[in-house]
């Protein structure tokens, strides 16, 4: 039902989700944010789907966001700070800030606080807590500015996961002030 056009990913991987979402909404402009080690992946996978896809890579960036210019744009994560204040509808991270130490994950959410447009949406799905930093979990993220609409164990992730059950997979929503 959210009517956004511009999206920012953290963390895409392999980018199903962009995927999924430019299927269904072919308006859609997104911006990914990854390491070099996983990025091509993606950039791969969405190429083979989408041949025609006008996809820049971080060395394109020139820290001007034209939309009109792309349809996807991945940048490295210390590239975040060139991107205005309020561009993006919505940000999203599935299954990464779980791998993440809690202020690399609190560094970020400043960040999508900054980016995200009033109104905007925050969309997570992770462990909680995270296998690896018993500190990061959804209580500890620092949620400024960030109003939660939907906090919910998400069982179908934990079902074909091989994650340990003391682990919970949370579908986090947040609408931004």
């Amino acid at each position: 039902k959210l009517n956004a056009k511009k999206i920012l990913e953290i963390g895409p991987g392999m980018c199903i989700g962009p995927a999924l979402m430019k299927y269904f909404n072919k308006n859609n402009k997104f911006v990914l944010v990854d390491l070099k080690e996983t990025m091509m992946i993606g950039y791969c996978f969405l190429k083979y789907f989408f041949p025609e896809l006008k996809i820049l890579l971080p060395q394109e960036f020139s820290g001007n966001l034209d939309f009109k210019k792309f349809d996807v744009l991945f940048i490295f994560p210390y590239q975040l700070k060139r991107l205005k204040n309020r561009s993006f509808d919505l940000a999203t991270n599935s299954s990464s800030f779980q791998e993440m130490d809690l202020q690399v994950v609190n560094s970020y959410l400043n960040q999508i606080n900054r980016l995200l447009k009033k109104n905007g949406i925050f969309s997570s799905l992770n462990s909680s807590p995270s296998r690896y930093f018993p500190d990061n979990r959804y209580e500890n993220y620092k949620l400024k500015n960030l109003d939660i609409i939907l906090k919910r164990e998400f069982p179908f992730a934990q079902a074909i996961s091989s994650i340990p059950k003391t682990f919970k997979h949370y579908l986090l929503l947040c609408k931004k002030k």
